[in-house]
């Protein structure tokens, strides 16, 4: 598949993941440690949604010089919405309900395709994409601590 097709659903996945981490700073706002780590979170997926526009109009300059992508779109989008459905969700989660939903995000299957994508379109850009790994473990390793120093219990090693 051509890789311009996996940027709008990517973004929107991000996009969607910020938005939750948001509103979950905002529902733990009296706990300075919760609301920091879903303030950093939300942020540094704002800044993915922003790099993956960024790649896409890299992209869009010379569509030649990137190869075709082996991407399930439908599990990226499916991943959206289950954010999307989590921040619609009318009922607030517990702390410890909203680390676990983080860490299912984090580890979600587009983030998995993201880079997988990436790498097999472009040498170049795989380079970049790294360093989303690289975001995506210290996201990974923040939730961890965080869990740890409140005695939150989750299912993700």
């Amino acid at each position: 598949m051509d890789i311009q097709l996996v940027f709008t659903p990517l973004a929107r996945f991000e996009e969607e993941l910020s938005c939750l981490y948001e509103g979950l700073a905002e529902q733990f706002a009296d706990d300075p440690g919760a609301r920091f780590l879903f303030y950093r979170l939300a942020t540094e997926e704002k800044a993915h949604a922003a790099l993956i526009e960024y790649q896409r109009r890299v992209v869009s300059q010379d569509p030649g010089l990137f190869g075709e992508v082996s991407v399930d779109l439908e599990v990226i989008r499916r991943a959206a919405e289950k954010v999307e459905e989590a921040r619609s969700c009318s009922s607030r989660p517990s702390l410890q309900e909203a680390v676990a939903m983080a860490f299912d995000f984090e580890h979600s299957a587009a983030e998995f395709h993201y880079r997988t994508a990436m790498k097999e379109a472009n040498e170049e850009f795989a380079r970049l994409l790294d360093s989303l790994g690289v975001s995506d473990r210290q996201h990974y390793t923040a939730l961890s601590e965080f869990a740890e120093k409140r005695g939150i219990q989750h299912l993700r090693t």
